[in-house]
């Protein structure tokens, strides 16, 4: 199962490639979460990046979490 299969089953998330789109084997995803608590959008925000490192096939250089009010 891709990965993207994987984020979609599992989070009620919105995400797309926003980089690199002609450089094979490499992405920069954005990916979009709303909800009113904030602790639960860290508590997400920390399963979805648990589950992409834990992809064997993906290898994370960085993340970044932006939070607008």
């Amino acid at each position: 199962m891709s990965l993207s299969q994987r984020l979609r089953r599992s989070f009620n998330i919105a995400f797309c490639e926003v980089d690199y789109q002609n450089q094979w084997q490499r992405s920069k995803l954005a990916i979009v979460l709303v909800n009113t608590d904030w602790r639960m959008l860290q508590q997400s925000t920390n399963k979805i990046i648990a589950l992409i490192e834990n992809d064997s096939r993906v290898d994370v250089l960085s993340t970044e979490i932006e939070r607008i009010r």
